[in-house]
């Protein structure tokens, strides 16, 4: 059973090339998500499973 708030399969995540927001991508993807980022400037690296 998903949890009810995350209950949508796609999700925005502002903030994702931050420690949290690259451990909440992460866990977001491996339970199925698509998940999109926005954040002031590209990261360094590429964030798996990330648009």
């Amino acid at each position: 059973m998903r949890s009810p708030i995350l209950c949508h399969d796609n999700t925005l995540v502002t903030g994702a090339t931050g420690t949290l927001g690259t451990a909440l991508v992460k866990k977001l993807t491996a339970m199925g998500h698509t998940v999109r980022s926005a954040s002031r400037s590209p990261p360094d690296t590429a964030i798996g499973g990330c648009e």
